[in-house]
């Protein structure tokens, strides 16, 4: 009997679900386990049924076809995709001729599950998913991830162990989600010291700002009095001090407006190095790849390190 692997019910000729076996043959049950018993032993019209975990349909004939075991399934946006299948897909093309591989699934936050691809090779993962991409494949049969691994799981039998690929490749895909995260933080800790260096610098200039503010001032006060009263002009003329006094005084109006201009300048990098900070915050990995590229961090083992 073929059925809905979810519901039990049923399902018409021709169309794929999950196999039952009833008959003589069918176990009472697993011992001394009843809910494993009841995950596989269905009781319809009287009669046992095993759930046997492999996907196939009936045809006309009644002929049995199997499709593929349900554990071989890869559900994406509620779409089941026969693991099986995507390795046929990927034999057809010459992508990892000659090389030993694998598909399984993995959990996943957006569509549920994702299809992850272990092989062995000289190829390099990014290579392999772009080339499996050109070649054609279904996007959804397309593997979302690849890992070149050392040695591949093989059962005593030297078929592929499906259990231990799928936990091999939940491990590598942490792996990789961490090797991820450390780059983000990465990233965001040195938009973080941008912004602190451009709070720095915006700091600084305010402060030298009120500071030009105030030599202006005693500047051209000390410049009134020199030229505009008898007394000053008198004491410039006759006292050597004075003298230099007003000397130094027409040097630092000289120097006002470079230092108007250096201020300026400071006020620019402090809101620059804001504008950098904020995109480093707002987009980290982009922002990693920055950094890297103009060689200011560096990877290593795909952890970004500081120079």
């Amino acid at each position: 009997m073929i059925v809905d692997p979810e519901t039990n019910e049923p399902l018409p000729t021709g169309e794929a679900g999950m196999i039952l076996i009833g008959g003589c043959q069918v176990m009472k049950g697993y011992l001394k386990d009843e809910d494993r018993t009841k995950s596989v032993i269905v009781q319809k019209d009287g009669i046992r049924y095993y759930r046997t975990g492999d996907k196939g349909y009936l045809d006309e004939d009644g002929f049995l076809t199997i499709v593929d075991r349900y554990s071989r399934f890869a559900k994406l946006g509620g779409e089941m995709i026969s693991l099986g299948a995507v390795e046929k897909k990927i034999h057809d093309t010459p992508v990892l001729q000659g090389c030993d591989y694998v598909v399984t699934a993995n959990s996943d936050a957006t569509k549920g599950e994702k299809i992850v691809l272990l092989y062995q090779g000289e190829k390099d993962p990014k290579d392999v998913l772009s080339e499996l991409r050109a070649s054609g494949m279904p996007p959804l049969m397309l593997p979302s991830a690849a890992f070149n691994v050392e040695v591949m799981p093989k059962l005593g039998s030297g078929k592929a162990d499906f259990v231990t690929a799928k936990k091999m490749a939940k491990e590598l895909v942490e792996k990789k989600q961490m090797k991820s995260l450390t780059s983000v933080r990465t990233a965001r800790l040195v938009a973080s010291l941008i912004a602190i260096l451009g709070m720095f610098c915006f700091a600084v200039e305010r402060a030298l700002t009120k500071v030009c503010l105030m030599a202006k001032d005693g500047v051209q006060m000390g410049l009134n009095r020199y030229s505009n009263s008898f007394t000053g002009r008198f004491a410039a003329e006759n006292f050597s001090d004075d003298k230099k006094l007003l000397d130094v005084l027409r040097q630092a109006k000289d120097l006002l407006p470079a230092a108007d201009n250096a201020l300026l300048v400071l006020f620019i990098l402090s809101i620059v190095l804001f504008i950098i900070a904020a995109f480093g915050l707002a987009f980290p990995k982009q922002f990693c790849h920055m950094l890297v590229a103009t060689k200011l961090l560096k990877w290593q083992d795909g952890i970004v390190l500081q120079d």
